[in-house]
């Protein structure tokens, strides 16, 4: 009688991670310190994480439905031959429910050198409650001044954004702060489980935050670039927002900023 081995299981893998945090908080600029970072690959918002303990055929469908829109196929990773590749790997796991670890061992392949794999995805801080079942995964989330993302974004859905279907329904200032809100409060409730970035440390200091996600991570915190990183962009909002829109994030975000030593 023949056993069937996981090949998750033959030899240990990558650690598999992800990043998320609202959009326009600084998830991007995490992203590409960590990418540029010898020993990490992440993906750029292939989602690919965002149904861990389905089965294959849900995991499958989802994928699948998730490469349709409009916004992934400008993303490198949406290309034809590294979707092929990644779907004929998850076909070896037809028969069990995918977790973190088998995610990490279809990315591998296609970073070779990662000895963390991952992806970047906003939304994945709304998938806290699923994700964070997953005892494998390393899970970064990085929160920003409500005010500064709610400038940002605004600005994103008047230009670039503009009737795209992802921003319905968060296209003003008072719908976007009551988002960011939410994205806080699922992220203090989730806390114990997660790496916390304040963004506006990251910008100001970047040393130590990323000496201590490096640590988190097990990887050498000397390999993370800082070039790139600079502060230009914190009280943004100052230019960006109009007198009511930042009294109306102010009346709906205020006192959750307040907790979060915004002042």
């Amino acid at each position: 009688m023949s056993l069937r081995v996981d090949p998750a299981e033959q030899s240990p893998g990558p650690v598999a991670a992800i990043i998320g945090g609202l959009s326009r908080s600084g998830t991007s600029l995490l992203w590409k310190t960590c990418h540029r970072h010898p020993a990490i690959a992440l993906t750029y918002e292939f989602a690919n994480f965002r149904n861990l303990g389905r089965n294959y055929w849900k995991y499958r469908r989802d994928l699948l439905k998730r490469w349709k829109t409009p916004q992934m196929s400008k993303r490198e990773w949406r290309a034809p031959s590294f979707r092929r590749a990644y779907l004929g790997r998850l076909r070896r796991y037809w028969y069990r429910s995918i977790d973190a670890a088998v995610v990490g061992s279809l990315l591998q392949p296609a970073f070779p050198a990662g000895r963390v794999v991952g992806d970047k995805y906003p939304r994945y801080v709304f998938n806290l409650r699923e994700l964070t079942k997953d005892k494998g995964l390393k899970r970064i989330i990085i929160y920003r001044d409500c005010r500064d993302v709610t400038s940002s974004f605004l600005h994103r859905v008047r230009t670039d954004w503009k009737g795209l279907d992802f921003i319905k329904g968060v296209s003003t200032a008072d719908q976007i702060a009551t988002r960011w809100v939410e994205a806080i409060e699922t992220m203090e409730k989730y806390r114990q489980h997660l790496h916390v970035i304040r963004y506006e440390d990251l910008v100001r200091d970047p040393t130590p935050v990323l000496r201590g996600l490096g640590e988190y991570l097990g990887v050498e915190p000397a390999g993370f670039p800082t070039q790139h990183i600079h502060a230009d962009s914190v009280g943004n909002y100052r230019r960006g927002l109009s007198s009511a829109e930042l009294e109306s994030v102010m009346a709906i975000a205020g006192p959750t900023m307040r907790r979060l030593g915004y002042r």
